[in-house]
């Protein structure tokens, strides 16, 4: 379905481009523009489609540039790609798919257009063997009697005998032909030719070769026929103009577009008009083209909190002291390491609005504890003491027996507290890093750890790779790799934060031992909130899934399992996901509007565990909105 999407996004660019072209450019003076507006239309509608140009970078400041708002106007970058989810079958059965029929028909058209191009390759070889020639430069003339003669092919002319070269007629068409190969138009064809091979389902692909052949003539024409010839030299296009076989790839003088040529040499309105306003308003238009297809609004933090008071986070450095923790081959200490961690967060934490808290800045134990149990208490207490928003541990991993090459950032959560802040703060942490280096998937919760299970707000031990992995740990302990872990930290905590419901003025309330607290972040003041809560179906920024788009679909080929009973009926089928995100990121109202009944149970069950979003937002408010996911579920 990726490329089934990514084909109709190459039709509907080069459609747009062509269609430009057609109403604004075409039949128009200005060949040599028109010329690389095609040759330019051709690229961008091939690569276009697969660029991603992340916005983010555009936003700076608590508002969004007017850059940024017209691209979320015109930015189409919620395609809604479907997710498709295999299982295996078996034997013949494999071979028999809506996939396969697509790969087995594209197939056969391409195999089609190259036959067809190497047997006009073929066709003009034969005419070199078969005719003699001579050299004037760097350009072979050859002199033939062979049908749909003259024309050209590079930097070969394949002239025809029974036309007198001396004459005026035959200097004229000379002079075509010469340009042709001065111009490298051959080229020009040879490139639209393999385009057409290769994406012989484009018809657009198919009108911009037949209009560049046609502007080509323009060109060979307006500098064959002096300024006072221009009805002589049209008067020899039409007397000259029989049915001929012409081949592929080559360009005969004697060309299709007859009307238009003529019309080109001989009309004064055409001569005159210039048109520097059709040729101006192409680049706004490629940058529409741009914004729709290639750029894409990433979700990401602003570099400041909507809380009225900075965010508390502690950083706890983990071990210290007489606790080393993990050893790597070339005996570097998980202490030093984490410590160092710490400490470039802190460092950069006032570009974030975020109040960093240290548990420890030397190498020791905490508040001079004396054991174990007394350091962990002591780090405890000080995320107490200062009412922290979060609680984040950094340690690095260690591998034994068959996992010594375990590899990647881990995130670790309590078993026993209620998950929902933790798990959603850990998903985020793991997603920001993972930009810089492998995160595991796998969010870890697991009981007995003291740090984890005794706080009282959100908590997560993040694993920064594993001190047995050589490759980890050589990413870990250089310096410029650490400021990079660090930063992406901190961005991981404010897009957490963004993602929570506005807090009160006394900043976010954390969750405290209280059972009867049920969220680790306070409801929103009424005051922010927009006047009605009703689901929008178009919205300045779309809800989106903690780790963006790539995030979602991992999450959804993970977590859905194709149903047993689909699976024993060979039941394939896509299914269609409605569901509402609420200002707070809670799913709600899970459907499936389409599909087949044996897919849609396993569809809206994993839409609904999907945890928490980051909702959408209109003028900077979050606001409820409506979200759509196709499910393909596919025998493979």
């Amino acid at each position: 379905m990726i490329l089934f999407l990514s084909i109709t996004k190459i039709i509907l660019c080069s459609g747009l481009l062509y269609a430009y072209y057609h109403f604004f450019l075409r039949n128009r003076r200005f060949h040599t523009y028109n010329r690389f507006y095609l040759l330019g239309a051709l690229l961008i509608s091939l690569l276009l489609p697969f660029l991603y140009i992340p916005a983010n970078f555009l936003w700076q400041g608590r508002a969004p540039s007017v850059a940024l708002r017209t691209l979320k106007v015109i930015n189409v970058g919620g395609w809604e790609e479907p997710v498709t989810i295999y299982a295996g079958a078996k034997g013949w059965q494999q071979w028999f798919s809506a996939g396969n029929l697509f790969i087995a028909i594209y197939a056969a058209g391409l195999l089609f257009g190259l036959l067809a191009l190497l047997h006009a390759l073929y066709r003009i070889h034969l005419l070199k063997k078969q005719y003699p020639y001579e050299r004037a430069g760097k350009i072979k003339l050859y002199h033939t009697t062979a049908p749909g003669t003259p024309f050209s092919f590079f930097s070969s002319i394949f002239w025809d005998d029974r036309i007198a070269l001396a004459e005026e007629k035959g200097q004229q068409i000379f002079r075509h032909e010469l340009f042709h190969v001065k111009e490298k138009h051959s080229l020009d064809v040879l490139l639209f030719e393999i385009a057409c091979c290769c994406c012989w389902f484009n018809p657009f692909f198919h009108l911009m070769k037949k209009e560049v052949k046609a502007i080509h003539e323009f060109l060979a024409d307006q500098y064959a026929a002096d300024e006072d010839q221009r009805f002589a030299y049209a008067e020899l296009l039409l007397m000259q103009a029989i049915q001929q076989k012409k081949l592929r790839l080559t360009t005969p003088f004697f060309h299709n577009q007859l009307k238009r040529r003529i019309n080109m040499l001989t009309n004064i309105a055409l001569i005159r008009r210039g048109g520097y306003i059709s040729r101006l308003m192409a680049l706004p238009f490629l940058f529409l083209l741009l914004s729709a297809f290639a750029v894409k609004l990433n979700h990401t933090f602003n570099g400041h909190l909507s809380s009225a008071k900075r965010l508390t986070v502690v950083i706890d450095a983990g071990h210290g002291g007489i606790f080393p923790g993990a050893h790597g081959d070339d005996n570097t200490l998980e202490k030093d390491i984490t410590l160092r961690i710490a400490q470039k967060i802190q460092q950069q934490a006032a570009d974030y609005n975020v109040n960093i808290v240290l548990t420890r800045n030397t190498d020791a134990l905490v508040a001079g504890a004396t054991d174990l149990k007394e350091d962990l208490d002591n780090r405890l207490a000080i995320a107490s003491s200062h009412k922290a928003d979060l609680f984040i541990s950094i340690h690095v991993n260690a591998g034994f027996g068959n996992h010594r090459s375990s590899s990647g950032f881990d995130a670790v959560i309590s078993a026993k507290q209620p998950q929902d802040a933790s798990r959603q703060l850990a998903s985020t942490l793991l997603n920001s890093l993972r930009s810089v280096y492998k995160a595991n998937e796998t969010i870890l919760a697991r009981e007995t750890v003291r740090l984890l299970d005794k706080s009282l707000c959100p908590a997560v031990i993040l694993e920064c790779g594993y001190i047995t992995n050589a490759a980890d740990l050589q990413y870990i302990r250089e310096n410029a790799n650490q400021d990079k872990v660090a930063l992406k930290i901190l961005e991981g905590i404010v897009q957490y934060a963004q993602s929570q419901p506005a807090a009160s003025n006394a900043s976010m309330v954390t969750e405290q031992a209280n059972p009867a607290s049920t969220s680790a972040i306070a409801k929103p003041l009424p005051a922010q909130e927009p006047a009605d809560s009703t689901a929008r179906r178009k919205v300045e920024e779309e809800a989106d899934y903690p780790g963006g788009n790539a995030g979602w679909v991992k999450y959804l080929i993970k977590s859905v399992h194709y149903p047993p009973a689909a699976l024993k009926q060979n039941l394939q089928g896509s299914v269609v996901v409605e569901f509402i995100i609420d200002r707070q990121g809670k799913v709600s109202d899970v459907h499936a509007i389409s599909g087949p009944e044996d897919l849609k149970a396993e569809s809206i069950r994993v839409v609904k565990e999907s945890g928490v979003w980051i909702p959408a937002k209109d003028h900077g408010r979050a606001v409820t909105s409506y979200k759509r996911q196709p499910i393909t579920y596919k025998i493979s």
